[in-house]
């Protein structure tokens, strides 16, 4: 179940790193701060 582009990416990755993350503007950043997979990829 990937949400389309137009997910904002904090709504996704909170589902998956269970709110311990930062607000970031795409999954790419939140990638590399959070060192996990993002969903869309």
């Amino acid at each position: 179940m990937q949400p389309h582009e137009g997910t904002p990416a904090f709504i996704y990755q909170k589902k998956r790193s269970k709110g311990t993350f930062f607000l970031l503007p795409n999954a790419r950043t939140l990638k590399y701060c959070l060192g996990i997979q993002p969903v869309l990829e």
